[in-house]
């Protein structure tokens, strides 16, 4: 399963080399797509994508590919103001999320946006830390956008029913 193929410069040369290794290997292509946003402590209550159309709004993440995240954000009309990123799987500190909340008031940023890998990684103590600011998390999910039919046969064909 390929993952963000729309933003893989180099596509073709994977599914070549793939094809190569195991040209009787299904080859699946997925996005990763925005859904909606929701605030830290209520990730039941989605809101819409069109939610913060306009306003300004800081980022942080830790993950391997902030570009996405970064992209999908921009994609739903947010105007980023800042834009902080730390490494894949950062365990974020108290003092990490302090430096992040001066970083934003410096700035004026009052939305602190984050995605659902890191909003994982910030337990219910740290979450203090971000008193007077509305922390929203991206909801996304993964869209296969070819060879759908061909993903979910050969996964059934691997029960027993």
């Amino acid at each position: 399963v390929l993952t963000k193929v729309n933003s893989a410069s180099s596509l073709k040369k994977i599914k070549d080399t793939l094809n190569k290794i195991n040209p009787e290997a299904p080859i699946v292509e997925s996005v990763h797509q925005a859904l909606g946003f929701y605030n830290i402590n209520h990730p039941d209550e989605l809101l819409p994508l069109n939610y913060l159309d306009g306003k300004r709004a800081g980022l942080f993440s830790g993950i391997a590919d902030p570009d996405s995240f970064t992209d999908l954000i921009t994609g739903t009309g947010v105007k980023i103001g800042l834009d902080l990123r730390f490494g894949d799987h950062h365990n974020y500190s108290e003092e990490d999320l302090s430096g992040i909340t001066a970083k934003f008031k410096k700035e004026n940023l009052g939305i602190i946006l984050t995605t659902e890998k890191d909003a994982a990684r910030i337990s219910e103590t740290k979450l203090k830390l971000f008193k007077g600011y509305q922390v929203l998390v991206l909801r996304i999910s993964l869209k296969i956008i070819k060879n759908e039919e061909q993903f979910f046969n050969r996964l059934l064909s691997l029960y027993s029913f």
